[in-house]
């Protein structure tokens, strides 16, 4: 059976168990990365968290995995997550190729 990750929410999970662990979410934004390099010669990410914790493990996993596909990263820091999808962050002022953003127990 095919391993599913992505649901109607992201990825969702309890931080440090599988599958939100560094490991993962390393080899996640480099798989990302890739696809985006696909169409686009130097990609731009921008990864917003929410307060808690464990999104600055969340941040660095996912920018090193990027950064290792060749994708140039940009960190908001805390942002209300609707704020990564359509706030500033990603107005034509600094376009994104993607916007992920870690918030309660899910990526997205």
């Amino acid at each position: 059976m095919a391993r599913r990750y992505f649901g109607t929410d992201g990825i969702r999970g309890t931080v440090g168990q599988a599958p939100i662990t560094p490991d993962f979410l390393l080899r996640l934004g480099h798989a990302v990365g890739r696809v985006l390099r696909q169409n686009t010669r130097r990609p731009t990410v921008v990864i917003g968290k929410d307060t808690r914790i464990s999104g600055y493990m969340i941040e660095s996993a996912l920018e090193a995995g990027f950064a290792s596909a060749g994708v140039d990263t940009l960190l908001s820091g805390p942002i209300p997550t609707p704020g990564v999808g359509s706030g500033p962050v990603s107005s034509t002022s600094t376009p994104a190729d993607a916007n992920p953003a870690s918030s309660a127990d899910s990526i997205m």
